[in-house]
């Protein structure tokens, strides 16, 4: 008899690898397929058992349908999970990490709400197209979860998808570090440092959409997200 299969899909810069590393592995009563041996899981599945499966890897935009579709085929009773974030906090993240990892590039130029010609095309902050391909690929709808939630209460978010996938585990095991440092401290630090670079140029701290849509305000605290967030919602994402 085939065992119950769940599919933690990971999104980047939603507490994916925290899941894969300090959540998962211990959870009790379910087999952990971890990351590195995706590709090994359907034969892993196909061997049966009695536990529950649990798969989870982190999937880009560019690979999320064609991975979705593989393991499809070899689990199409699969149970997806998704950890989704606001477009605002998780823009925000991403731009920083192409910032530390590649190169700098102004913002307006980093995605393009307008003409889609920026460095990350809009299709990548689809999310309810990844919704969507989960549903057509698997007969369970997927269980959608929020990173602020787990920033607000990360011991009922992990409580949430042991109890779904009905796993035990000890909290004690588990480091419930700050998930997101920017996001628990209001994102002081990074509005800060941000005005600081305007004044330095000779310029005002930041008042443009760019800096509007990481939530900074005109004098470096924490503000509004209004500018990314409308943007969303006018492309209906």
């Amino acid at each position: 008899m085939r065992p119950d299969i769940y599919f933690h899909v990971g999104a980047g810069r939603a507490a994916s690898r925290w899941l894969q590393e300090q959540v998962f592995p211990r959870f009790r009563g379910v087999r952990y397929i971890p990351r590195n041996r995706f590709r090994q899981s359907a034969g892993i599945i196909a061997t049966g058992g009695d536990l529950p499966v649990l798969v989870s890897r982190q999937l880009g935009y560019r690979e999320f349908t064609p991975s979705v579709s593989w393991f499809a085929r070899a689990a199409p009773t699969a149970r997806p999970i998704l950890v989704l974030r606001r477009h605002d906090g998780w823009l925000r993240s991403v731009y920083l990490r192409e910032i530390k990892e590649l190169r700098y590039v102004p913002f307006e130029s980093f995605i393009d709400f307008e003409r889609d010609a920026g460095v990350r095309p809009q299709a990548s902050a689809l999310f309810r197209e990844r919704i969507r391909v989960l549903e057509e690929h698997f007969e369970h709808r997927p269980l959608v979860l929020f990173f602020d939630r787990l920033v607000a209460n990360p011991q009922g978010f992990v409580r949430a998808i042991a109890d779904y996938v009905g796993a035990s585990y000890d909290e004690t095991e588990i480091a419930f570090r700050p998930v997101n440092r920017s996001l628990a401290t209001g994102n002081t630090g990074f509005c800060g440092r941000w005005a600081g670079a305007g004044r330095s140029r000779g310029g005002n701290a930041p008042s443009t959409p760019r800096a509007a849509g990481f939530g900074c305000g005109r004098d470096g605290s924490p503000g509004t997200s209004a500018w990314v967030s409308d943007a969303w919602r006018r492309s209906g994402s």
